[in-house]
């Protein structure tokens, strides 16, 4: 027992010490008393990645370079069109016309000529991690039995988690491209890029297309995205065990199995550029609801800031095995078996 002549000789700091360390043991002894808990906080996943590949040979299915040797019809190219104006090409001509590229005009020969990408062969693959985003974590448990100073419980977890990666990196392709040339005899054809009218007034040229060999092994790049965006609604359950560190430390560890939606969408948008100009454009998607199973395993550290509520930081290793997207030879391949999540928020036992 320290004497009241005795505590007034005791600095300051002492007191505070004892007066902290009561505190503390308070805080301790009311935690035990729980059987119950719950907590939310903010969560994100690391390690989840996506490798996207573009594999084999494409149809272009926007292609429509007309049928040569024909007047009257529409022509529509990579590089320009040539289209029926408003007086139905009367005469063989039309005023509906335009081009791209100023390569596209030979002055000698009076001609345009115009390419229309008819298929593309690609081969191509990379791996993309996702970057940090932020979700929810929630989870419910109780305690089963205590056994000396830690207690066995059970624990019921939800979570959402946005999922989103992408690809934006250059690809090499080879194309097959109809070639079709127009005359422009007898008239100025204007500068490139040049897009006429459809009133019949202006510049008219004919409207009858010639073929000329196709180009089959035409080198280009692709430039665009390749995008897999949605979210995880996931739901978990194990048993836990909680152990008492300090009079206002604790850390739990968890494991179990885990269950929940996939909502994930894969998507491209490309544009294939040639070294005359020339550009094609494609693009696709493809999304699916799907289920996911697997497992967990986790430590949690508690804090005790006041009488029943906590701060909590975790991490936890979630395993959810792979999912497949993709449109034709277009595909994203997500990889989430070494998920690595991590969380903080509020933890209430009661």
């Amino acid at each position: 027992m320290i004497s009241p002549t005795q505590r007034t000789t005791l600095p300051t700091w002492a007191w505070a010490s004892i007066s902290l360390s009561m505190g503390f043991c308070t805080l301790a002894s009311d935690d035990e008393g729980w059987t119950r808990e719950f907590r939310i906080g903010a969560m994100t996943t690391l390690n989840v990645s996506a490798q996207f590949s573009t594999h084999g040979s494409f149809g272009v299915p926007s292609a429509a370079p007309g049928a040569p040797g024909v007047s009257g019809v529409n022509h529509l190219y990579d590089d320009g069109f040539v289209r029926v104006d408003s007086t139905g090409d009367a005469g063989g001509v039309t005023s509906l016309w335009g081009y791209s590229n100023a390569s596209q005009y030979n002055a000698k020969n009076q001609t345009l000529t115009y390419h229309s990408t008819t298929a593309t062969t690609i081969n191509d693959e990379t791996k993309k991690y996702e970057s940090p985003s932020a979700g929810l974590d929630m989870a419910y448990g109780g305690k089963i039995y205590q056994l000396g100073s830690a207690k066995i419980g059970w624990e019921l977890g939800f979570q959402w988690q946005p999922i989103g990666l992408s690809d934006n990196h250059t690809m090499a392709a080879v194309a097959q491209r109809t070639v079709q040339q127009f005359t422009t005899a007898g008239i100025i054809v204007p500068q490139a890029p040049y897009s006429g009218s459809a009133t019949g007034q202006g510049p008219v040229i004919s409207d009858v297309a010639t073929a000329l060999p196709t180009e089959n092994a035409v080198a280009g790049t692709v430039s665009g995205s390749r995008k897999l965006d949605g979210s995880l609604y996931l739901l978990r359950f194990g048993p836990t065990v909680n152990w008492a560190l300090l009079s206002r430390l604790s850390v739990s560890l968890s494991a179990g199995g885990a269950a929940g939606l996939l909502d994930e969408r894969y998507s491209f948008n490309e544009s294939l550029t040639f070294a005359d100009g020339s550009k094609s454009n494609s693009s696709g998607s493809d999304g699916t609801l799907n289920t996911v199973f697997g497992g967990y395993v986790g430590a949690t550290l508690h804090v005790f800031v006041q009488e029943d509520a906590d701060i909590y930081v975790g991490a936890q290793i979630m395993s959810l095995g792979h999912q497949r997207y993709g449109v034709g030879g277009h595909e994203a391949n997500l990889n989430m078996t070494e998920g690595l999540q991590v969380m903080a928020g509020l933890h209430w036992p009661f």
